[in-house]
């Protein structure tokens, strides 16, 4: 699934995605949350301020974001 369904999902307040704290050491972390959708992990995060969904891979890091 793309980043603009996704971000289509989030703003519908669908029940297929759900959000979740995202641990690590870089402060950046207090400000996103993991995206999952139906009950699974996707390359997807979530700004807690503004809701914009951002395309992120663990091996990415932080800088992107």
């Amino acid at each position: 699934m793309d980043k603009s369904a996704i971000q289509d999902l989030v703003l519908k307040n669908s029940e297929r995605v759900a959000f979740k704290p995202k641990r690590g050491e870089s402060i950046v972390w207090s400000s996103f949350v993991s995206v999952e959708l139906d009950g699974n992990a996707v390359d997807f995060v979530k700004c807690v301020k503004c809701s914009t969904i951002f395309k992120w891979k663990s091996r990415d890091g932080t800088s992107g974001l």
